[in-house]
Order: structure tokens, then sequence, then C-alpha cells
């Protein structure tokens, strides 16, 4: 029983330090497939080198009960050129694509 415990808090905390999944794409309209990333909340996360596309699959908002959101696909590691999106949009940059949920509190 007590192991059983473990691995469920175990896995709570996994599920809690992710803010989703973004997939990455090496087209720029979210159809050839090369990898996926699950980041902590406002961590910058880049795709794959040969990424030109991604989009959200989902988020863990739970852990954020009051989020705006947003769900960020950026143009670079700074995240100074991005676009806000809901989940299953897809956005696509010539110079590369990152993801981040920022997670902001209303």
């Amino acid at each position: 029983m007590q192991f059983r415990n473990t691995i469920l808090v175990a896995a709570t905390t996994i599920s809690l330090a992710t803010a989703g999944q973004i997939n990455f794409y090496s087209d720029r309209n979210c159809q050839n497939y090369i990898g996926e990333a699950h980041p902590g909340i406002g961590q910058i996360t880049g795709g794959p080198a040969g990424g030109f596309s991604a989009l959200w699959v989902n988020g863990d908002l739970w852990s954020c009960t009051q989020s705006c959101g947003p769900y960020w696909i950026c143009g670079d590691s700074g995240c100074g050129n991005k676009v806000s999106v809901a989940t299953g949009k897809c956005v696509s940059f010539s110079t590369g694509v990152w993801g981040v949920n920022r997670c902001q509190f209303c």
C-alpha cells in the first residue's frame, strides 16, 4: 500500500510540474511531427532542430486555477516575437519555434 501511495504522489508531483504538451513540426502547417515537449509553467522550451511550426496539444492549468493564460508560441528563444494561442492552433516561424505557458493570474 505504501508503494502505491508513493507512485500516486510522484505522478501528482510530475503533473503539477508541467504546463501541458506542445508538439513541434518540420513544416509550416503542423503536419510533419518531429517531437514534443512538456515544459514547466513559465519555462521557454524550444523544439528540435528543423522545427518551423508548433501547437499546444493541451495545457495543465490545474495548478494555476485563476489563470488567464496565455499559451505562447515564439519565433525566438526569449519570446520577443510571439503569438498567443489557444490549444490546437498551429503557428509557424521561419526562425524556429519555442513555446511557453505564462500562467499569469488575473
